[in-house]
């Protein structure tokens, strides 16, 4: 190919990966946020013995999710406020234990679950605890939501981080 050709592949490249960069972020959030009320209403209806309708589990979920509207304003401080040779686009802001740990010196999984463990996630876990509660009416107490909705969690990360394991 020539460096012609090469170039406009590239902007070709570029131009389709942001249409569908920009696509994955319209529809993965409502698909993600429904099936973790998915996942809500099976631990709520089958675990705890609880009826809860789906519209209010979802419900609950997606309110608790806007905590993450802080990291996108917080991350878009970052981008605007600091020089690019600065800051790290894997992890812009500073809410987990991998700020502690240097990437190349770090063993795969260790870094993985290090980056895994976020504080706006578990805060989101917490508040989506606290209206799940609620809606069943107190009956199930937060804390035990809370504590079924971390394991679940710590599962999907200890299995994220052991494929991370695997990828050379």
């Amino acid at each position: 190919m020539s460096p012609e050709q090469v170039q406009h592949s590239a902007r070709q490249a570029a131009m389709i990966g942001a249409i569908v960069a920009h696509w994955i972020a319209v529809f993965a959030v409502p698909i993600f946020s429904l099936a973790i009320a998915a996942l809500g209403l099976f631990v709520i209806n089958v675990i705890f013995r609880q009826s809860v309708s789906f519209q209010t589990v979802f419900s609950v979920i997606c309110y608790a999710s806007l905590v993450r509207l802080v990291v996108v304003v917080m991350d878009l401080i970052v981008i605007l406020r600091t020089d690019v040779q600065h800051y790290s686009p894997q992890m812009l802001t500073p809410a987990t234990l991998a700020i502690f740990l240097d990437a190349g010196r770090t063993s795969k999984p260790l870094y993985e679950m290090a980056t895994s463990l976020d504080t706006v996630r578990i805060w989101c876990i917490a508040l989506s605890s606290l209206g799940l509660s609620l809606a069943t009416g107190r009956k199930v107490h937060a804390l035990k939501i809370f504590l079924t909705g971390l394991g679940i969690w710590m599962l999907v990360a200890l299995g994220h981080a052991a494929f991370s394991a695997l990828r050379p």
